[in-house]
């Protein structure tokens, strides 16, 4: 009887594991905020086991982006604008940004024909502004917020510098490679820059629900590469808006 009881033991515990674990699950689910923070956490960290992949560290690509960036900043003050953009938007632009955290006093603002509503470097924003206007006044807030956050990130130096290291480690960069280092790089700043940009408010999150829906609706051309795929990101801002427009 004894080994019988033994048996049923047995059989039964990886039963009783899943369903305590699914239990366990059911009962302790972040909220959605808690979840987006902790999505980010994971894609850095999948960042940077690719890029010890290839024997590139932290602190390599520090000290890279530290050596590149006084030639890198004097470049960005001497951009010519492609065209002009209006005193309002400059304003609404410089607003976010200021709102965001950084001191705009010594931010260009340009004009480009990029097929991009707005794009930035550590000092210069540039904005497509019949683009950039075409989108609600929520979307705006969202991509200049998304913005704002590669330059308080640094993500456009840092990109630069990681270029540079792969180039002095001879590691060629596979463009269409969904896990090259550069481009799971690049997804982990675009992903920190949507988290940090929506968590700033409901028009913030909202946006990026309406932006990033728009760009499903119109089947937009996204393979995944440099950028998260967009059903991802769509997945991510329902979740945010959930719990951000309630607050």
């Amino acid at each position: 009887m004894k080994i019988f009881n033994k048996k049923i033991i047995l059989l039964t515990l990886p039963i009783l594991t899943a369903a305590t674990y699914m239990l366990c699950k059911k009962i302790y689910k972040p909220n959605p905020i808690e979840y987006a923070h902790q999505y980010v956490a994971h894609q850095e960290q999948q960042t940077w086991n690719a890029l010890t992949s290839v024997d590139i560290e932290k602190e390599t690509l520090e000290s890279k982006a530290n050596q590149l960036e006084p030639a890198l900043l004097k470049q960005q003050k001497e951009t010519k604008s492609s065209g002009t953009v209006s005193q309002e938007t400059k304003d609404f632009a410089l607003s976010i940004l200021s709102s965001c955290g950084i001191d705009t006093k010594n931010i260009l603002v340009v004009a480009t024909d990029m097929e991009s509503p707005a794009a930035a470097t550590e000092t210069v924003l540039y904005i497509n502004e019949k683009l950039l206007k075409s989108y609600s006044k929520n979307v705006q807030h969202f991509i200049l917020g998304h913005e704002a956050q590669h330059m308080i990130h640094k993500d456009y130096l840092n990109k630069w510098a990681l270029t540079n290291v792969m180039k002095d480690k001879n590691v060629s960069y596979e463009r269409d490679e969904v896990n090259d280092p550069s481009n799971c790089y690049s997804r982990f700043c675009e992903w920190r820059a949507d988290v940090n940009s929506a968590l700033k408010g409901k028009e913030f999150a909202e946006g990026y629900l309406e932006f990033v829906q728009s760009m499903v609706d119109e089947d937009y051309f996204n393979p995944g590469t440099t950028h998260p795929l967009d059903s991802e990101r769509l997945a991510l801002a329902k979740e945010i808006y959930s719990e951000v427009a309630q607050a």
